[in-house]
């Protein structure tokens, strides 16, 4: 069961840093998407 939240989250994470990289010209400049990507879905989890 972990194993297969830890995949769905990392698709997730793989899909909102897509999109991320496809804002890039509108965004500060960050050295690190993903990390990004997984800030973003976990404060809308917490949220």
């Amino acid at each position: 069961m972990r194993e297969a939240l830890a995949e769905n989250f990392s698709a997730w994470v793989d899909a909102v840093e897509q999109c991320l990289l496809e804002a890039d010209l509108h965004l500060l400049k960050q050295p690190d998407r993903r990390a990004l990507a997984g800030l973003v879905l976990t404060a809308r989890v917490g949220a």
